[in-house]
């Protein structure tokens, strides 16, 4: 009877974190498809006009990814993650307005590091940014290119 009520729990559990996450992937989806709505001027810039900063931070590594033991594991006090080393880089581009002055694009963070992110770029060539021509704050890189 206990060993059922402790399954329960667990799976009760699981739910709730699994519909948590999916809801967060959802409201990231929505404030996205905002952001790219709104942003209905493209600026096509030169790879060679960007400047790409590297940056290294530590991140905590999972090292079983079956949800169910971490979950019982967890209950336990057991841990199975890891500390690795994370290199990641981002775009800047400074782009001059001659209404509105000198703006300054910079790219999410990206999960590569920056003699990868900058072959990607000379083999690319250019990259659109897309902006809000009423405010220069919103903005978007088209960085599909990383993705072939």
């Amino acid at each position: 009877m206990k060993a059922l009520i402790v399954i329960t729990l667990l799976l009760i559990a699981y739910l709730v974190i699994y519909f948590r996450r999916r809801q967060a992937v959802s409201k990231a989806g929505k404030a996205t498809q905002l952001l790219k709505d709104s942003c209905t001027s493209r600026l096509t810039i030169k790879a060679a006009d960007c400047e790409v900063k590297n940056t290294e931070s530590w991140e905590e590594v999972e090292d079983m990814p079956n949800t169910n033991i971490r979950v019982i594991d967890g209950l336990g006090g057991k841990s199975h993650t890891h500390q690795t080393q994370v290199m990641r880089s981002v775009i800047v581009y400074g782009h001059l307005f001659p209404q509105h002055g000198k703006a300054t694009f910079v790219s999410p963070t990206l999960r590569i590091d920056k003699q990868s992110l900058l072959l990607h770029l000379m083999a690319q060539q250019t990259i659109n940014v897309y902006y809000n021509p009423h405010d220069h704050q919103q903005y978007y890189f088209d960085l599909a290119f990383l993705d072939r």
